[in-house]
């Protein structure tokens, strides 16, 4: 795919030449031990309330967002981190923090805003160009985190993480030859006893490479990823190379999105790799972000990887395209993994009033049971199992209510 910049994300001509604001120091929001301090958000909210000087009262937006950022609270850190850029723009800090923060929520565009203000800030700064290369890879922008890349590994040499990300990237735009070199290179780096985590990516990422050229012998190969669903080869570990080809010969960013959806399947039968199959998931959102299936896809891989907040988001923007059953359903569970029970109660119920299914029985049943009403759980787990459900998961929340034996139960239907 070609490299792009949006028209509405260049900067003024001027920006280069304006300096870095320094951000002055200020007793409030003390950074250091932030979470053993009960009174801490308090005195820090007092804090910011009384100051009245405009770079002072920056900072301390800037320090509580630092805190909040620790515990993964981003939108409500994403709130301080703009009222701080407001007060104090063209703080390289702040930006920074804030970058992170949006690719962070998802929201790379935006994130893509301050990275390049930050390029032109700080140039010779490598996170920069490694934040913005996520960003541009999640946008679909592969040409372009590649570029990233390729600066980040100028500015650090010597950084094996920095050489196997390019090998990533690399890999995005079919240039295998080129992503075995720097992984080969990697290889032969001496080990870094304060990252002990890159010869562990440099395999991970090895193993992917491995499995993109492993595919199907014959002309058509790539065909068959296409074909897969009818004929339930998703186990057949040469899938993954057979929809790669798919991939990268598809004329269009719908089918290069199918192609993608497929090989996620098949990361999962083939390789038992939800990682690879949610990256998979996360570039077809980037290829087809009109489609409400893509985001479902999405947001589901995230319940797999135990991150509900994205979960909910991507439930979030399937549902804004088009209600669909089965993005409330997920959207149900995400709310529930993040104790919000009245909107995890009100998107299952409308799930099953809109098409019975096992997910939004399962929920329903989870939300009786904590509120000790075993009948009305019941009702609804035997819901799922005639609706096919036959998950050990589902069975033992069964026999917690009474029922040892599913099959001796007569059929009851839940009412909608």
């Amino acid at each position: 795919m070609k490299a792009w910049t949006p028209a509405l994300l260049l900067l003024p001509l001027c920006l280069s030449a304006l300096p870095a604001a320094k951000a002055q120091e200020v007793s409030g929001c003390p950074l250091s031990e932030a979470k053993a301090q009960k009174s801490w958000e308090h005195d820090c909210a007092a804090a910011i309330q009384t100051e009245h000087n405009s770079a002072k009262k920056a900072e301390l937006h800037f320090r509580r967002a630092y805190v909040l950022n620790e515990s993964q609270a981003y939108e409500q850190s994403l709130i301080d981190l703009n009222a701080a850029t407001a007060l104090l723009p063209h703080q390289v800090k702040y930006l920074r923090e804030r970058a992170y923060t949006l690719n962070s929520l998802g929201r790379y565009w935006e994130a893509l805003v301050d990275l390049d203000e930050l390029a032109t800030l700080e140039p010779q700064t490598p996170e920069v160009y490694s934040e913005r290369a996520m960003a541009r890879h999640h946008l679909g922008d592969w040409e372009g985190a590649l570029a990233d890349r390729e600066r980040e590994v100028k500015l650090r040499p010597n950084s094996m993480s920095a050489l196997v990300a390019r090998a990533a990237a690399h890999l995005w735009v079919g240039q295998f030859e080129k992503a075995q070199q720097d992984l080969k290179a990697a290889a032969e780096m001496p080990d870094d006893p304060s990252h002990t985590d890159d010869a562990e990516y440099r395999e991970r990422v090895s193993r992917q490479l491995d499995a993109w050229m492993h595919h199907s012998s014959g002309a058509d190969s790539g065909a068959k990823c296409a074909l897969a669903a009818n004929n339930d080869e998703f186990t057949q570990e040469t899938l993954i190379g057979d929809c790669t080809l798919a991939f990268f010969s598809a004329k269009t960013p719908h089918d290069k999105a199918d192609a993608l959806v497929q090989r996620s399947i098949a990361w999962i039968s083939a390789k038992q790799s939800q990682h690879d199959a949610t990256a998979d998931d996360e570039a077809a959102v980037a290829l087809d972000p009109d489609n409400p299936d893509r985001h479902t896809n999405l947001g589901f891989a995230y319940l797999q990887e135990r991150h509900s907040w994205a979960a909910r988001q991507e439930f979030d923007r399937s549902i804004n395209i088009r209600k669909t059953y089965m993005a409330l359903a997920g959207r149900s569970s995400a709310h529930y993994n993040l104790h919000e029970t009245n909107q995890s109660f009100h998107d299952a119920r409308e799930s099953f009033e809109m098409n019975p299914n096992v997910l939004a029985l399962w929920m329903l049943g989870d939300l009786s049971k904590d509120k000790h009403d075993d009948a009305i759980a019941k009702s609804f787990w035997m819901g799922a199992y005639h609706l096919g459900s036959r998950d050990d998961r589902l069975l033992e929340r069964l026999r917690g209510v009474g029922v040892p034996d599913p099959e001796k139960e007569p059929s009851k239907e839940p009412k909608r």
